[in-house]
């Protein structure tokens, strides 16, 4: 996302996939940054990771991140994650009754996991397609998550 001048902000083409996982049950999350900006094509081992039948991919709105993945290179299509493997937090939240206004990862993080999810501002606006990320970007990731 970035703003053009005083302009309405603008969606551009992913610059960064960030996903956690926890290597084995009760096992602290560990989290990877992949810095996929320039690129027209994912690595074909993510486009394994997202084809694997085995793993599920959760999130708020997991559904709209895929999307904008496959407007972002040519050679991943939505499909390839399943509706079955898709965990949308936001809707389970909701179905459980979390207000949408309140949905947002950070505060599903705080209501489940009893964690703080930074979501400092001028990182997370911050511009994630330059060549090489800043300390802080990189250090935006969940790895301080050890609940599950």
């Amino acid at each position: 996302v970035r703003r053009t001048g005083d302009g309405p902000f603008e969606i551009g083409k992913v610059a960064v996939i960030q996903l956690a996982y926890f290597p084995a049950i009760n096992a602290p999350a560990r989290a990877v940054v992949l810095h996929v900006h320039g690129q027209s094509r994912l690595p074909s081992e993510l486009c394994a990771l997202f084809a694997d039948p085995c793993i599920s991919f959760a999130g708020v709105g997991v559904g709209g991140d895929l999307q904008r993945i496959a407007d972002s290179f040519g050679n991943f299509k939505t499909d390839a994650v399943a509706p079955e493997r898709r965990i949308n937090l936001g809707a389970m939240a909701a179905k459980r009754g979390v207000s949408r206004a309140v949905a947002s990862l950070a505060s599903l993080v705080s209501l489940v996991l009893y964690e703080d999810l930074s979501k400092d501002s001028s990182v997370r606006m911050s511009t994630w397609s330059c060549q090489e990320l800043c300390q802080a970007q990189i250090e935006k990731t969940p790895s301080r998550t050890n609940q599950r």
